[in-house]
């Protein structure tokens, strides 16, 4: 017997394909604090100094990492990368050290957990000065004030995160975003969605296509697209381009960040995002042409 097809509804409507946007998730490093991720470059330089190895500017810009799932930050596989790719400086640099009795002491699987230590150690040194990148924390409260919620991802362990809020609400004057999260907290981490569905869940919002995920980093926006979000590149206050901390964002650039940026841009639309800007002080402009586009993109279906 044959399937019968379910009587059209001349009443049916899909009133709406889309949403209002409710709420921007962000990463802390690189679009809120921390022009260029100098914090993390130097948390890596010393941290293989202590090894006796010298890490270059471009080593510690470039550094893609090789994350796993289970790391306890994105800064693990960072350090990973960086191990395997130095061995053979380790090894010389160990050349006499009391403990060379020991069984591949240079090896990657021996050497990353005094890393991690040594980082984690120096990277809280460099929290306690940070700063928001300019005008940062004046477009997180306007986007407040409009009515959005914002959360912030940290990949940094709950002691930097502390500072990092002790910062943020000393630069905000008593502001601070709805919530954070510091990677530590969930598994796995990105491009895996579940840290952006626990800030949901936090915050209270749904659906995915209501949230903007916004990232200096290709494992950012695609976190952001496997979760089903709106996402939003940061190139010029990324890590890859490593401009000044101190740089101001109105002035002149030289050669080399534009070219920077403009490899940055690719990256990040390579991986997927919807949209690229400079920085976060532009993402007022993107939620606004995103509004109008959720607003003319309604889809009605009504009965001939």
């Amino acid at each position: 017997m044959l399937a019968r097809e379910a009587p059209f509804d001349p009443g049916f409507r899909c009133r709406k394909a889309t949403v209002d946007l409710r709420a921007v998730i962000l990463d802390l490093e690189g679009v809120w604090f921390d022009h260029g991720l100098h914090g993390t470059q130097n948390a890596l330089r010393e941290s293989f100094l202590s090894r006796g190895v010298e890490l270059s500017e471009d080593e510690t810009r470039l550094v893609e990492g090789d994350p796993h799932p289970m790391d306890a930050t994105g800064k693990v596989g960072l350090l990973r990368d960086l191990c395997q790719k130095t061995e053979d400086r380790m090894r010389e640099a160990a050349q006499g050290a009391t403990d060379l009795a020991l069984p591949n002491v240079t090896a990657p699987a021996w050497v990353v957990p005094s890393l991690i230590q040594t980082f984690d150690s120096e990277y809280v040194k460099t929290v306690r000065t940070s700063k928001p990148i300019q005008n940062a924390t004046e477009t997180l409260k306007s986007l407040k004030e409009a009515g959005l919620k914002i959360a912030v991802i940290a990949d940094c362990n709950e002691e930097a995160l502390e500072g990092f809020k002790l910062r943020a609400e000393y630069f905000g004057e008593g502001f601070l975003p709805d919530a954070f999260l510091s990677t530590r907290e969930t598994s796995p981490k990105a491009p895996q969605p579940w840290l952006v569905f626990h800030l949901m869940h936090r915050l209270g919002v749904y659906p995915a296509t209501s949230v903007v995920r916004v990232s200096s980093t290709a494992s950012g926006i695609e976190e952001g697209l496997n979760a089903g979000c709106w996402t939003v590149g940061v190139a010029r206050t990324s890590r890859l381009v490593s401009e000044r901390a101190d740089a101001d964002i109105d002035g002149s650039i030289s050669k080399q960040l534009s070219d920077r940026i403009k490899t940055v841009y690719e990256q990040l639309y390579r991986a997927g995002a919807h949209f690229v800007i400079d920085g976060i002080w532009q993402l007022p402009k993107v939620l606004n042409e995103l509004a109008v586009y959720q607003r003319y993109s309604v889809l009605q279906l009504r009965a001939l």
